[in-house]
């Protein structure tokens, strides 16, 4: 079988032509990949997957010594066959043995539509003022069998790779996930590292900086959403204002802050090297989600998803209730224990074990379980020991990727002797037990929750 163990290319990005509606945009690719045997037998033919509108304009050997002849069509997966790929043939005069390696030069080129003509196939989107590619689309060909399995496996495997994508002028690009560099003057991005995976951001922006907690903030947003954009940086503000007040600065403080607009249906996320935000237009839903993926920069490194999405939804919902009040904590309260009641499994499922499950099994867990847990954590020692005991956590100087094992850890360590810890870690991390049996029930949810906490204090 082959695999790709290196590819350097140069994306080029054209922008939609002006003045015609939903045009689409272009991508035109030229570089250099590594193809090996990395089996016993020799190999005389190659399969190659691109998206199925892009089309190859030129393959060959660069240093001209092995011969290759190719041929392309579109054809379905053989496990699905509604989704179609471009199917590139390649045969070699002189098979390649046992580990023998192949270059090969080619360059491929296409329009990317919208982004519900290309969802089953990779997640990306071509819109008049903005171009999101992100790490599943195929604008690199991956070395594959045409089936479903063979497809996902060639997608996910590694490889050494470095991708320079040029942008329109105006344009600003990212690769979310992967240290990048961009090129403000030249609208050129470059990318290196192990992955076979990248992700692109873009569009003719306009930028909304701030200042917040000793960071830069720059909010990157379509000049249509001017407003939006402000309103983003100003939730930014203040939350990290807020729980830099109250649990201490971010381990990421000193780091800019690149903030970009993505579409509404599109989802938001933080990584290391950007914020992805999906544009909202009511101004609640701007501050919540401001404010959770924010929250996130606190969460970092996680080496699970009770330390990052459950710390990060708990530190939201109190930055939320210092700005609207007791009836939003009883809201969300009452949002995850509803929703907590109605996954039954997930109920019962201590912490530690559902946040090391499957992703399926794992957002019930970490997204109502672990917060319901840490109010309960937090009604039992009260505001000044809770905020202290975050304090010392996120503040540690020991910045590993801390697993929920660590976190119980360290409200056993660093808790009150007032506090019963052995016993609440045993009810919600550790033991196999029914939320009904650890949190009454109650018409307030927060009663519920207090009464709880109480059960803890000694």
């Amino acid at each position: 079988m082959l695999s790709i163990d290196r590819y350097e290319l140069r994306v080029d990005i054209h922008r939609p032509l002006g003045g015609i509606p939903d045009a689409p945009g272009r991508i035109s690719v030229s570089g250099e990949i590594t193809l090996r045997n990395s089996g016993r037998h020799p190999v005389s033919r190659a399969t190659l997957l691109l998206y199925r509108l892009l089309d190859l304009d030129d393959l060959g050997d660069p240093d001209g010594v092995r011969q290759i002849t190719w041929r392309q069509h579109i054809r379905g997966l053989r496990d699905l066959p509604e989704l179609q790929v471009n199917v590139v043939t390649l045969a070699f005069d002189q098979p390649l043995g046992d580990g023998e390696p192949c270059t090969l030069a080619l360059s491929y080129s296409g329009p990317v539509v919208g982004y519900r003509e290309v969802f089953p196939y990779a997640h990306d989107a071509v819109e008049r003022d903005r171009m999101l590619l992100r790490r599943e689309v195929l604008w690199h060909p991956i070395a594959a069998s045409p089936t479903v399995d063979g497809f996902f496996s060639g997608l996910l495997a590694p490889a050494q790779f470095v991708v320079q994508a040029v942008l329109p002028d105006g344009w600003w690009g990212t690769m979310p996930q992967i240290p990048s560099t961009f090129d403000a003057t030249a609208h050129t991005c470059r990318v290196s590292g192990e992955s076979a995976g990248l992700s692109l951001v873009g569009g003719q922006f306009e930028h909304v900086q701030s200042g917040s907690g000793g960071g830069r903030v720059v909010v990157h947003a379509s000049p249509q959403h001017r407003d939006w954009a402000a309103r983003v940086a100003a939730a930014i503000r203040v939350t990290t204002e807020r729980l830099g007040m109250w649990v201490g600065e971010s381990p990421r403080h000193g780091d800019p802050w690149d903030v970009i607009e993505v579409p509404a249906y599109w989802g938001s996320e933080v990584t290391p090297f950007a914020v992805l935000m999906q544009y909202q237009t009511d101004d609640r839903d701007v501050f919540r989600e401001a404010a959770h993926e924010t929250a996130h920069r606190w969460a970092v490194p996680a080496g699970d998803r009770f330390c990052d999405e459950s710390l990060a939804h708990y530190l939201e919902t109190l930055v939320l209730t210092s700005a609207w009040g007791d009836a939003y904590r009883e809201e969300a309260l009452n949002d995850w224990r509803a929703k907590l009641r109605a996954a039954r499994d997930a109920s019962a499922t201590p912490i530690e074990m559902g946040a090391q499950r499957g992703h399926g099994f794992v957002d019930p867990i970490t997204r109502l379980k672990g917060p319901l847990a840490l109010a309960v954590l937090h009604g039992a020692l009260g505001d000044t020991e809770f905020l202290r005991l975050l304090h010392d956590w996120f503040t540690s100087s020991d910045l590993v990727s801390r697993t929920v094992s660590d976190f119980a850890a360290h409200v056993a360590r660093a808790a009150s002797a007032r506090f019963d810890a052995s016993r609440y870690i045993g009810d919600w991390f550790l033991e196999t037990r029914e939320l009904s049996t650890i949190l009454p029930d109650r018409t307030l949810t927060g009663d519920a929750v207090e009464e709880a906490a109480r059960q803890y204090r000694r």
